[in-house]
């Protein structure tokens, strides 16, 4: 992000994203330190190839990298997507060259279904399990 205003169109697109569909990105922060944001997770519609899909996200600051914080706060995603919107077909689009969420997305116990290209660039499409 270069600027604060970019920072800000961003969080207005999440934030219409909770009024116009009830689901979103949370702020992750530390149970052992209230107030420490440490990164993001959760689920956001999105058009895959003419289909509306619930896409799952994580992005976590490097330092909390291989602490749990993604899986946990996926899991969580995950979870409320079944119980909630169980009609809403779930993926998570990685970039195959990143090893540490392609290995949170196999804990949580999905596959990879297909690749995609979007925006000229290769992704894989994980779906649970």
């Amino acid at each position: 992000m270069a600027t604060r205003e970019d920072a800000r169109r961003i969080l207005d697109v999440w934030l219409e994203d909770w009024a116009r569909d009830g689901v979103g990105y949370w702020l992750v922060e530390r149970l052992d330190a209230p107030g420490v944001v440490v990164g993001l997770s959760g689920l956001r519609h999105k058009e895959l190839e003419g289909q509306r899909v619930l896409n799952l996200a994580y992005r976590f600051a490097p330092q909390t990298w291989g602490s749990g914080f993604a899986t946990e706060a996926s899991r969580v995603a995950l979870g409320l997507a079944a119980r909630h919107l169980p009609h809403v077909p779930l993926v998570a689009i990685i970039h195959p060259n990143n090893v540490a969420s392609l290995r949170v997305a196999e804990r949580l116990g999905m596959r990879l279904d297909r690749h995609v290209t979007e925006d000229g660039i290769q992704n894989r499409v994980y779906v649970p399990g």
